[in-house]
């Protein structure tokens, strides 16, 4: 699929809009609104299309079975790598069935799976070593913000 980046700008959508709804000086429709609706519809766009992907890479702790990537904005993840070997994902609730708790001292070595619960990756087994954990995800579009904003 081509890619080109976009050449229009949010000023752009509050022109045509106010066009379609008649409101022309912006009495009716506030730009604020218009903001609002753009960025609900990249965030569609993006769920829906799995598009605006990105990859980040972050070094294991040795003994640390949990992560946090809050700054990457993740929508969607596609996969994690550990030690430039995929990690197959595992439900939540498989997690609470097959790992979690399962031993009083945490099994530790090369993560065979990892789980997700509110933002936070655990692997199981406990990384044992470090090594790059590679992340494929889909982000979250940037939030729009002024007026020449590019979409």
């Amino acid at each position: 699929m081509a890619y080109s980046p976009s050449t229009r700008t949010v000023q752009d959508v509050i022109r045509n809009v106010q066009r379609a709804f008649g409101d022309e000086s912006g009495v009716q429709l506030q730009n604020s609104d218009i903001f609002m609706w753009i960025n609900d519809a990249c965030d569609e766009i993006v769920k829906r299309n799995r598009i605006n992907k990105a990859k980040s890479t972050t070094p294991s702790i040795v003994g640390q079975a949990d992560y946090t990537f809050t700054a990457l904005n993740i929508m969607q993840v596609e996969a994690i790598h550990f030690a430039g070997q995929r990690i197959p994902n595992m439900s939540f609730a498989e997690a609470e069935e097959q790992v979690i708790g399962r031993d009083s001292a945490p099994l530790q070595g090369i993560p065979i799976c990892w789980y997700e619960w509110a933002g936070t990756f655990s692997f199981y087994p406990v990384p044992n070593g470090v090594a790059d954990i590679v992340i494929y995800y889909t982000a979250q579009p940037v939030r729009i913000s002024a007026t020449t904003d590019l979409l």
